[in-house]
Parts: structure tokens; sequence; C-alpha cells
């Protein structure tokens, strides 16, 4: 139960990290209600959650948990599965009703009303409320009038006489101040054990062929980023470099001409580290004591391994991010120093879509489950962008160019233009001037 109870906590949202599309308050009402109907210390938490998070529904996700936990009480209905070993042939009685309430909305009736249906109906049965069962609720339409009509039922062993003294007491039960009252009955109903029935509460909630399963086995994601706990930046020779420069909007400086200082990103084991350019991924495994000929590099076009070929210890292996080119991929080993220098050549599949995005050349991981990097934390090396691509960069930049050059051109042109005119206008002020103030003299 406490298992039930955690997961409907994860999907409930509650636990922290936990992503927003892996919330899921219908799963998470069907997660209480399993914790409830399995708890046997009598934890009123599970059911608390459960009446919590059901008030907070719509109509419709109400009803699907609603008709999704009664699939979940083989045990209200026929005990334990030891107690049903012993009864396998007999009968037992199950008494079912059906009551009609004057209400529009499905949400009217919320957790409290069915506490308060389930008391009533336990008060006259001779159980506790938990074992009253609300199988079904949903919304019916009679001669213009809108009701609620709520399926109900509960086990009395296999008592005739007790059942149809339930069945008579049942008749009694006050449910008008539940709200407007329509109509109630009840009947019982003759259920034969079978030793089909004998089977763990939990094999029944996941047994899909009487139902669909009440949640799914998978656990809800809740990763949280640690990138500088599960990696460093280094140089060639393992020092760290300093994260400096840092632009506050993520942004990384691009090149494809000029060299800058290679910065490589290695594991937090210090069992590898690596670096890339648009074309090429650079693999170091150090203090690697061995010859060219004792160790075995398998590079496939998905995958890496490097493993001893004495005693098969595997130094570095797993699943690439992308696709890589087998026949132009190399590895080296400098026996002197230990280091084992792999290269990579990238498929760059995704490149080659869209030619004009060099981004989509960047690997943010070397393998699958491996570290991801930031965006920012280096410069972007395209000098080795493949070929059609590179050209297809150049014509681009060329076009570029031209446009610079020929707005630069048609601004000299206009600025020349407007000291032209600058000109010519304080020239006829010029004149006007000289022509006023000879006037003025010839007039005296």
């Amino acid at each position: 139960s406490l298992a039930w109870y955690i997961q409907g906590l994860a999907y409930e949202g509650a636990k922290r990290g936990c992503p927003k599309e892996a919330k899921d308050p219908v799963k998470a009402a069907k997660c209480f209600k399993i914790a409830a109907n399995l708890d046997r210390d009598g934890n009123d938490e599970y059911q608390n959650k459960f009446d919590s998070i059901l008030s907070d529904l719509s109509n419709n996700e109400t009803s699907e948990v609603l008709n999704a936990v009664n699939e979940q009480e083989l045990a209200a209905k026929f005990g334990t599965p030891e107690s049903i070993e012993k009864q396998v042939g007999s009968i037992l009685l199950q008494v079912k009703g059906t009551v009609f309430l004057r209400q529009e909305k499905l949400s009217a009736f919320d957790s409290s009303l069915r506490k308060a249906f389930a008391k009533r109906i336990a008060s006259k049965s001779g159980c506790i409320a938990r074992n009253v069962l609300i199988e079904h609720v949903s919304r019916q339409t009679t001669n213009e009038e809108k009701l609620i009509k709520i399926l109900y039922h509960f086990h009395v062993g296999n008592d005739e006489a007790l059942g149809e003294a339930y069945l008579n007491d049942l008749q009694s039960v006050n449910l008008e101040e539940l709200g407007p009252f329509c109509s109630h009955s009840a009947r019982i109903e003759r259920v034969q054990i079978q030793s089909e029935l004998i089977q763990s509460v939990e094999e029944r909630m996941s047994n899909e062929i009487h139902g669909s399963s009440i949640v799914e086995a998978s656990q809800p994601c809740a990763e949280i980023e640690l990138p500088y706990k599960t990696y460093s930046l280094v140089r060639f020779d393992g020092s760290p470099v300093e994260r400096v420069d840092k632009h506050p909007f993520c942004m990384a400086r691009v090149y494809y001409n000029e060299k800058e200082e290679t910065v490589w990103f290695q594991a937090s084991d210090g069992t590898h580290r690596w670096q890339q350019s648009a074309s090429e991924i650079r693999i170091l495994v150090p203090n690697l004591r061995a010859r060219a000929k004792e160790i075995d590099v398998i590079i496939c076009t998905e995958s890496l391994k490097i493993s001893s070929v004495a005693t098969g210890e595997v130094f570095l292996e797993g699943c690439l991010q992308h696709r890589i080119i087998v026949e132009e991929s190399v590895w080296d080993l400098d026996e002197d120093e230990g280091i084992l220098t792999i290269y990579l050549q990238k498929m760059n599949i995704e490149l080659f879509a869209k030619p004009h995005e060099h981004s989509e050349s960047e690997w943010t991981s070397l393998f699958k489950d491996s570290f991801k990097i930031m965006w920012d934390d280096c410069a972007k090396n395209y000098q080795d962008l493949p070929e059609p691509v590179m050209k297809l960069h150049r014509i681009r930049e060329a076009k570029e160019q031209e446009c610079r050059l020929s707005d630069n051109r048609e601004s000299k042109e206009r600025d020349a233009a407007r000291e032209l005119d600058d000109l010519r206008r304080r020239t006829r002020m010029a004149r006007l001037g000289a022509l006023r103030g000879f006037s003025v003299c010839d007039g005296m």
C-alpha cells in the first residue's frame, strides 16, 4: 500500500523535481484508492488523500476514477485469498442497490457526500462504511428531470435470512439529508465462489482481461539536471578550465576560420574526456597502461566499446548519441603516456537535412545515457563542416557580404548626395544674403 501511495504522490506532483508533463491527478486518485484498499493498518491518510484529490476532478474524470477503482474491490466482495480458498464452491450473498438523487451536476456527489452515503448504507447493513462499494456514478435524464444514478453493493456472507433482514432495513435508510432524494431500490444477488477467483488483489488490479488496468507500471519522470556534478571542463592534459566570459543569455561563440583553445568535457569519474567539431568527435581515455595489441576497440555505427583482450575488462562502453561513419573512424594509442585517442567521424544526418542550421551537427552528449553538456560551455568549432554544407555556407556568406557592400555603397552615395544638397543650400542662402545686403545699401 505504501508503494501505491508514493506513486500517487509522484503523479500528484508532490515530489520535488517532478516535471509538469508527469503530473496526472486521475492516476494519482487511482493510486491513492488502491493504497487505501490494500492498507490493513487503518491509515486514514490514504483515504483522505483520495477524497481530497477526487473533489478537484471534473465530472468525466470523477466517473473514470470511480469506474476504475470498482474493478479493484475483489477483497471487499469476497474477503482475502486465504478465506476464499476455504469457501470454493459455496455461495456468497451480495446486496446490490440503486439510488437516484435529483442533482444536475455529477460533481455535486463529492467526497463528503460519498462518505456520508456509505455511512448511511453501512448503518443498516451491519458492515463498516469502507466495505460499502460505490460501483458507478452517472448522470441520467428522465422526463426532462436531471438525476444522478448511484450503484452500490456490499456482501453479507452466506446467511440468506440475514441478507433479507438487511434488505428490509435498507428501505428505511434516510437519504434525504444527502440532497433531493428520488428513489432507492435494492436486491440480493448470489455469487458462487470459483477457484479462478483465488488471486491476489495486486494481480486483480493489473489484470486487463477484466478491464483496463488502473495505472501504468512506469514511474513518473523526476530527473534533476546537475550538469556540473556529472562532468567538468578541462584541457587536453586534464587541467581545469575556468568558466569565464559567460554570456548572460547562454549564447556561445561560433567560428569557422580562426583557431581557439579547445575545451574537453571530462566525466566526473575521470574515465574519459571528449570534445567535438562539426564533423568529428575526439575521445581521450587516459591511464590506459597496455599495448595496442592488448586492447580491443570495437567501433560500430551506433556504439563504442573498449576492453582488454586478455581479461575482458571494459574500459569504456556505450550507445552513441548519434550515428558515425565507421570506415572513417580511427584510434591511436600512445603506449608511453598510456593515452588512447579515438577519432569518430560524424554521419551528420540532421545537419544534411538542415544544411543552414550548423548547430544540428552538435552532440549534447557522447553516449545516450551519459552526461549532457551545456550549450554555452565552449565555443562552436565549425571549421570542418562537410564540404557541401561549407560550400552553401560560403555562398550565403558571399551573398551576405555582397549585400553588406551594396548597402555600404548606397549609404555612402546617400551621404554624398546629402552633403551636396547641404552645400547647394548654403550657397543659395549666401547668395540670397548678399543680394539682400546690396539692395539695402542701394536704397540708402
